[in-house]
């Protein structure tokens, strides 16, 4: 398939800009069955699947891409379905393979469940009805034939991955609704009415009330570092935490920016800069414009962080001015031609490079703290004895369930009218493990620049004998683009 490729890129390219070939990668599987309708399962209708790729070694996934039924191609010649893979999720795949690290590369599937059949992006966008999330993973290995096979694994690191970033989703919910979820709590009518009613399943609780207060009993135990803006104490906002307020340590966005600032001085007296040396002026002015991007991403991201005997305020500071520093390294390389009176016209949504990294350190140290102390220690008090096994991880992950979907349901069906709303379609299950092993294959893909349509595509076997490509029997026509794709396999048979 190798050298098919490079012969085909070699003669596209030959012909001119109308079509060109590339080398792409498949993940070859059977989500949907063969026929041209989705069929309902006893989860209900499949109507989307993310995928996101992790290592055992970082506690959260990334690249994640959303596939439907209609991106899903269906092969005749295989009778397998194919998503293309995209080319980032790729790259970090090889680069697994060519470290040298020991952990553990994973693919993670969520499966959202529908109530009616769901084909493309656009529909389910426009979907309202009720969604079941079903999550699995599969282990990236290499088998003796050098196929990337993605297969089952019953280890224990795909628990504690999920345990963690399940319950960092828990924790944002409760801060943002922690009066709302404590008033509710408090009512005997609310349980009554969840017990009659049968809103969401129990996997582990033997009932509601049970639930909520072992909930509650996880969350005392935290002590929280949050940064608010000057005007926080005279907001509603503030109301929120009334009830935690010794449990919350609240430090002003000015203060905050003031101790990055003490940082920032403290290294140029390190490195014994001249203040008149325009170099040391720009970096103080990008210093000075990152600094407002941060008041600007604390106001709008709600931004806890766990305080331990390991975490206290100082390290996030520290780490949080890494941070800045390392985006002012890379400012004054993109603007080193500007002078310190030009940085004001650089727009700030242009300094995004630590945007990101401000929740990967939030979401990391939630991760370890979860998956280490906290959440080993809270679920260890209830059984009674250590978190250590696949049964116990699955016992913790019920607990988990329990507790999202009580969030979930309070929220979405006991709001007042008038109280803020969140989006919460999910329903959350136990982690899910099938038997299903899947592939990730190579293949090409004939990009066309030009509106066309293929009329005859031929080929060669592995004997060298001419047969005809045919559609969905051998290859696979992206609807949007027109861009033809062939997994390597197809033409076998």
């Amino acid at each position: 398939m190798n050298l098919f490729i490079i012969l085909l890129e070699y003669v596209l390219k030959s012909r001119g800009d109308l079509i060109d070939a590339t080398k792409v990668y498949f993940l070859e599987n059977i989500f949907w069955d063969e026929g041209q309708e989705i069929v309902k399962s006893d989860k209900g209708f499949l109507g989307e699947i993310t995928i996101s790729l992790g290592r055992d070694s970082i506690d959260t996934f990334d690249d994640e891409v959303d596939y439907y039924f209609n991106t899903c191609h269906f092969l005749k010649s295989t009778h397998q379905r194919y998503f293309r893979l995209e080319k980032s999720m790729m790259n970090e795949i090889i680069s697994y393979f060519e470290s040298s690290q020991d952990d553990k590369c994973f693919l993670k599937f969520r499966m959202n469940f529908l109530e009616r059949p769901i084909k493309d992006r656009f529909a389910y966008q426009k979907y309202k009805g009720e969604e079941n999330a079903l999550i699995t993973f599969k282990l990236i290995g290499i088998s003796k034939d050098n196929e990337i096979k993605v297969s089952k694994y019953d280890g224990i690191e795909p628990w504690t991955l999920y345990t963690a970033e399940r319950f960092a989703v828990i924790y944002l919910l409760w801060h943002l609704k922690a009066s709302c979820f404590s008033d509710k709590t408090k009512s005997k009518e609310l349980f009554e009415n969840l017990e009659e009613c049968g809103e969401f399943p129990l996997y582990y609780f033997k009932d509601y009330y049970e639930c909520s207060k072992n909930l509650k009993a996880l969350f005392d135990e935290f002590h929280y570092f949050y940064v608010v803006d000057e005007n926080y104490f005279k907001s509603q906002a503030a109301e929120s935490f009334k009830l935690n307020v010794d449990k919350v340590t609240i430090m002003i966005m000015s203060e905050f920016i003031n101790r990055l600032h003490v940082k920032n001085n403290e290294e140029i007296k390190t490195l014994k800069l001249d203040d008149t040396n325009e170099t040391f002026k720009l970096k103080n002015a990008l210093f000075e414009k990152n600094c407002r991007h941060i008041e600007y991403i604390f106001a709008n991201e709600c931004i806890f962080f766990v305080i331990d005997d390991n975490h206290d305020i100082d390290h996030y500071i520290t780490n949080i001015y890494y941070i800045v520093s390392e985006a002012v390294k890379l400012d004054l390389e993109k603007y080193k031609n500007l002078t310190p009176k030009d940085v004001e016209s650089i727009d700030e949504f242009d300094l995004k490079f630590y945007q990101d990294e401000l929740i990967g350190v939030r979401i990391n140290h939630l991760g370890i703290i979860c998956i280490y102390e906290h959440l080993e220690n809270h679920f260890s008090k209830i059984l009674g004895l250590k978190v250590e096994t696949l049964e116990d991880y699955d016992i913790m992950d019920k607990m988990l369930c329990d507790y999202y979907n009580m969030f979930r349901n309070i929220f979405e069906n006991y709001n007042k009218p008038s109280e803020e709303q969140i989006d919460l379609l999910h329903t959350y299950h136990p982690l899910f493990f099938d038997n299903y092993n899947h592939k990730i294959i190579n293949g090409f893909e004939i990009i066309v620049r030009t509106p066309a349509k293929f009329s005859l595509i031929k080929g060669f076997d592995d004997k060298g004998d001419e047969f005809n490509f045919k559609k969905d029997v051998h290859y696979f026509v992206d609807d949007v683009t027109g861009n033809l794709y062939c997994p390597s396999g197809s033409s076998k048979n």
